[in-house]
């Protein structure tokens, strides 16, 4: 770009790259080993609460061999029942359509 280009491109184009290399020696030289150095941290590793990086609050459970399970969400039947009728407030024009055409052909017998 800087070659390329005349004038106050040529400036931005100088710009943008001595902070682009200013950045990549930022990143390997404080970011990742200050990173390195938390995660060694008890506060982080063990995954406290407050860390940000609560197992439960990340909802993430790993089940062994890169797999994981989503979280068992348990929802009263009130909850959901108001939840289904929000969701079917919401649809679009399309999904009205579709859902009517569905229940028009299960009323038929087109299937």
């Amino acid at each position: 770009l800087f070659i390329l280009a005349v004038g106050n491109v040529r400036g931005f184009a100088l710009t943008l790259g001595l902070t682009t290399i200013v950045d990549l020696f930022v990143v390997s030289l404080f970011t990742h080993p200050v990173l390195r150095l938390l995660s060694r941290n008890n506060f982080f590793a063990s995954g406290h609460p407050l860390s940000g990086l609560d197992p439960v609050a990340l909802g993430a459970v790993y089940r062994g061999r890169a797999q994981f399970a989503a979280p068992s969400a348990r929802v009263s039947a009130g909850k959901a029942a108001k939840s289904s009728k929000e969701a079917a407030r919401r649809q679009t024009i399309a999904e009205r359509k579709a859902s009517s055409s569905d229940i028009n052909s299960a009323v038929k017998g087109d299937d």
